[in-house]
């Protein structure tokens, strides 16, 4: 590499290191492409939406605090072949049935914090609740993946599932 980088500098090296990577890979350059559109996308389209760590979360799950719910936006499929925060203390409605069934399951008094596998979806989801008129709503960064990665535990996602998704 020493004899191309002599040529090739910054942004360039950059650049054709991770080709050579991707060609090396698995990884296609148009799943690499779709993954920063759709990310471009999610971050463009949800400029209010706040997060909070999954330390944040752990620490006031341990401090027993009750004046939130977790809103798990995953498909009944992942749902049911991976684990959940809390099992019997969530509110489950899939992405795509959000804006016809929030009005009757998810409250608005209470701080709604919001998962899905990665945090993409989460973040849609979370952008959706707030043009809905829900004020008090936040996504967890890095979704239940990243969640249970900081308990050092493996939260069960399918990896089929959520393969595509981009990490947010």
């Amino acid at each position: 590499m020493g004899f191309v980088s002599i040529f090739l500098k910054g942004e360039k090296m950059k650049f054709l290191v991770i080709f050579i990577g991707l060609l090396m890979s698995n990884i296609s350059i148009a799943d690499v492409s779709s993954k920063l559109l759709a990310k471009n996308y999610i971050l463009k389209v949800t400029p209010n939406v706040e997060s909070i760590s999954p330390e944040e979360l752990k620490i006031r799950i341990s401090a027993n605090e009750d004046d939130f719910v977790l809103l798990d936006v995953r498909t009944f499929k992942e749902r049911n072949s991976s684990k959940t925060i809390f099992p019997r203390g969530e509110v489950h409605i899939p992405r795509g049935m959000l804006e016809i069934k929030a009005w009757q399951a998810v409250p608005k008094d209470k701080e709604i914090i919001v998962y899905c596998a990665k945090g993409s979806r989460g973040r849609l989801a979370t952008q959706t609740l707030l043009d809905m008129g829900w004020e008090d709503v936040s996504n967890l960064s890095g979704g239940i993946e990243a969640y249970y990665k900081s308990l050092d535990s493996d939260c069960g996602c399918s990896e089929q599932s959520i393969i595509n998704v981009p990490k947010m």
